[in-house]
């Protein structure tokens, strides 16, 4: 990316005629994008938190991209943008950030994250076909499938599979961090989730879902690389992932439970030290 295209406001790029216009002919201005650019842009200024409801046809993801990569790259500093589906996660970064890159002449890097669950590993791939304890002969024909696999994927991500494997097989051979041998594993230097890990630091923006988001910070930020901006897409969504990851389930039957070690009626006791 030139110095000179790092000085590009959001309002010049996404205006009438603007740098957008001009990089992308075929671009229908949209003033309502260009006015949430701007915002977007003042908000990552003064440190502050904006809200934005978009209707369908503003271009809301380009309109928040511009101003946080123009940021990432200004300053060095990760961004990063959290999404409630995975779907939104992967258009962002199959589509739309491949064409504001190609399109600004940005040079920008960008890291899909996902959790650990969501990789395979080389370890236990290895390990399930030396046991060859399959359920059925369909699991045992989708772990070939899986090896053959492995050697062409980039980054061993399940999705990238043309067909969904069965429960029990990719419970065998996914990478599980309770199993995870770390620097001890034979094939750490080959491992998927570990180059993955790598990639996500040398990122300029991180692009996660929001169970990823409050999984690392429930984990204290074990997960993720430090950030200094979010982006929360899709933020209908938040309250109830929030809930799952920080909330606290309570059941008929535990009430009475954790009331009884207040004081019992029963035995006299409790940590009251008188009864209620």
């Amino acid at each position: 990316m030139t110095t000179e295209n790092k000085t590009i406001t959001p309002h010049e790029f996404f205006r009438e005629e603007g740098e957008l216009s001009r990089l992308h002919p075929r671009y229908d201005y949209r003033p309502q994008q260009e006015e949430m650019a701007e915002a977007v842009r003042e908000t990552i200024e003064k440190k502050g938190i904006l809200m934005v409801e978009a209707g369908t046809g503003v271009g809301k993801s380009l309109a928040y991209l511009y101003p946080f990569v123009l940021h990432a790259l200004q300053t060095g500093k990760k961004v990063a943008i959290s999404t409630g589906t995975k779907t939104l996660q992967r258009q962002l970064i199959e589509q739309d950030i491949p064409f504001l890159s190609q399109t600004a002449g940005f040079d920008l890097k960008s890291e899909l994250c996902v959790g650990v669950n969501n990789y395979l590993c080389l370890y236990r791939l290895a390990k399930a076909g030396e046991q060859g304890l399959f359920e059925s002969r369909e699991s045992a024909a989708q772990y070939q499938e899986i090896a053959d696999w492995s050697v062409e994927t980039d980054t061993g991500l399940q999705h990238e599979l043309d067909f969904t494997p069965r429960g029990d097989l990719w419970g065998a051979v996914r990478a599980e961090s309770d199993f995870c041998l770390w620097k001890n594993c034979p094939l750490f230097e080959e491992c998927f989730y570990i180059k993955a890990r790598l990639r996500r630091e040398d990122a300029h923006i991180l692009v996660m879902n929001h169970h990823l988001f409050f999984a690392n910070l429930a984990a204290g930020g074990m997960i993720l690389p430090k950030f200094k901006a979010i982006v929360f897409d899709e933020a209908h969504l938040l309250e109830d992932i929030a809930t799952d990851f920080l909330g606290y389930e309570i059941s008929n039957y535990r009430i009475p439970k954790l009331l009884n070690y207040l004081y019992s009626k029963r035995t006299g006791k409790g940590f009251l030290p008188s009864r209620i």
